[in-house]
């Protein structure tokens, strides 16, 4: 009987220590403002890695202060509705529209393989302009060394983001840079 006192002395004594305890914690709702202890930076970004899903992956990227990435992958619909600011995004806080912001046109999505391949890489019924890489399903040396220097894009599984994202996808649309890219074989 005693050791069954004694545990309830003791569920008690921790029971009452817990009230006081959630007596004196103060629970504070976030704001979104605040500072965390390490800077975070957040970004949209695609990279030219096919996916099931097409000849382009879509993401948020958040580059942690010791410059860790991590990548959040979007479907193309939840990519459009954030980079147009109709959807909640860390990488748009703001809900700016970034396609209109940087004079993007939405049918340049469609033109990116063109980027990767030298061939439109699906069997298809329609007659399909050839792309401006230099090799079969990459582009050449030169093209990876001309899309690096302009761009930080240096492999397939990379992203480019941030101003380099908008920077390239203004490039494409330009045929003067689509000729010019394809020219570096």
């Amino acid at each position: 009987m005693s050791k069954l006192l004694a545990y309830i002395v003791l569920a008690l004594v921790f029971c009452a220590l817990g009230a006081n305890a959630q007596q004196e914690m103060v629970l504070k709702r976030k704001t979104g403002s605040e500072e965390p202890y390490y800077k975070n930076q957040w970004h949209f970004g695609i990279s030219l890695a096919t996916s099931y899903t097409g000849f382009v992956r879509y993401g948020v990227i958040k580059i942690h202060e010791d410059g860790h990435r991590e990548i959040a992958w979007l479907t193309k619909e939840n990519f459009t509705r954030q980079v147009t600011g109709q959807m909640e995004s860390k990488a748009n806080p703001e809900k700016k529209n970034y396609m209109e912001e940087n004079q993007i046109k939405w049918d340049v999505f469609d033109q990116l393989w063109k980027v990767r391949y030298q061939e439109y890489p699906y069997e298809t019924t329609q007659t399909v302009e050839p792309g401006w890489a230099g090799k079969m399903f990459c582009p050449s040396d030169a093209q990876w060394s001309f899309l690096k220097k302009n761009y930080g894009y240096g492999a397939l599984t990379d992203f480019l983001f941030g101003d380099n994202l908008w920077k390239f996808l203004k490039d494409v649309q330009d045929p003067a840079w689509a000729s010019q890219y394809g020219s570096l074989k």
